[in-house]
């Protein structure tokens, strides 16, 4: 029961470091992709090109907090934390004061390097975060899916070489 307590704060924390009106569409979003309402998306029922770098563990299966993280993982890259903190010493941080106080254009962030909701981040979480993070800049990443479709195309219901098709 602490276990899924604490995973549901971490949850709650994830999703209140993102705007509201993108959590609203992103949750409605999520609801529509899980097609057997189990609550977890399978690359099945969802073959967006970026499922395999968005699934953290490497199941078979997307979860929520999975989804959350890959939304900010986007802003991150978007809004290129990397150039601005590479050459940072700094790998640890003891209280979400203290990452405030270094980071604070980046003060939503925190609850998404803090995996183990402990209120600090240490040198491997933080290791891990980087490596993530330069997942989401790296342009060789695939654009497509095995069957030639960009995100947007599956978002759209498209299948390459089909005319005005659903998938």
């Amino acid at each position: 029961q602490s276990a899924q307590a604490q995973r549901l704060k971490g949850i709650e924390q994830l999703e209140a470091g993102i705007e509201p009106e993108r959590l609203q569409k992103a949750k409605t979003y999520w609801w529509k992709l899980d097609k057997n309402k189990d609550s977890y998306v399978s690359y099945e029922e969802f073959p967006h090109p970026d499922w395999h770098r968005a699934n953290l563990n490497s199941d078979e299966f997307l979860s929520w907090e999975e989804e959350l993280i890959d939304i900010a993982m986007r802003r991150v890259a978007q809004l290129n934390y990397q150039e601005k903190y590479a050459t940072s010493p700094k790998k640890k941080w003891s209280s979400w004061h203290e990452w405030v106080s270094d980071r604070s254009d980046f003060e939503w962030l925190f609850p998404f390097i803090d995996r183990d909701h402990d209120g600090k981040i240490s040198a491997d979480e933080y290791k891990a975060f980087e490596a993530q993070a330069k997942r989401y800049l790296d342009k060789s990443w695939p654009k497509t899916n095995e069957l030639g479709q960009t995100g947007q195309d599956i978002v759209n219901g498209r299948v390459p070489g089909r005319s005005k098709e659903k998938l």
